[in-house]
């Protein structure tokens, strides 16, 4: 970072996006509608998305 070639870092939370896809699936397996971009957040991340086609 110091030198300036660090031009972008990206921050996966894998339990907040395993959570959110685990709830996603079971509203799927209800029968239940969601989102065509669902969101995922937690305390240390802003959110993060990913999409159900």
């Amino acid at each position: 970072m110091k030198a300036g070639e660090l031009k972008v870092t990206v921050f996966q939370d894998a339990v907040s996006q395993g959570k959110g896809a685990l709830d996603t699936v079971l509203k799927l397996a209800r029968g239940e509608k969601t989102e065509k971009k669902v969101f995922t957040t937690s305390n240390s991340s802003p959110g993060t998305v990913w999409a159900i086609t």
